[in-house]
């Protein structure tokens, strides 16, 4: 049972969407928000080194990416690593003062 799954592990409609965003990135390879949703997707097909380096890749573009900041704490939270893990809380928190200010 379950559905096919291509030779990274993916679903007909996960490589799609891997595709579409592989394509968005080489168009804008600087688009924070793009690169982030990549890390999503390689993290919820268990991918977690692409997961980690598309994570990388949207904070090194926008250092303030709230979501990013906040999704890599959770990730390095699950793999254990909470000292790190605080410190993109706290960037987090301190991005989200500045904007409410």
């Amino acid at each position: 049972g379950g559905e096919q799954r291509n030779s990274l592990g993916l679903t007909r409609l996960q490589e799609r969407a891997r595709q579409y965003y592989k394509r968005a990135i080489e168009a804008d390879p600087s688009d924070p928000e793009t690169l982030f949703q990549f890390a999503k997707l390689f993290q919820y097909v268990k991918r977690l080194d692409e997961a980690e380096e598309y994570f990388l890749q949207a904070l090194e573009c926008d250092p303030n990416h709230v979501d990013a900041l906040r999704a890599y704490g959770s990730f390095l939270d699950g793999r254990g690593l909470h000292r790190e893990a605080e410190w993109f809380y706290e960037r987090m928190l301190n991005v989200q003062q500045r904007i409410a200010q």
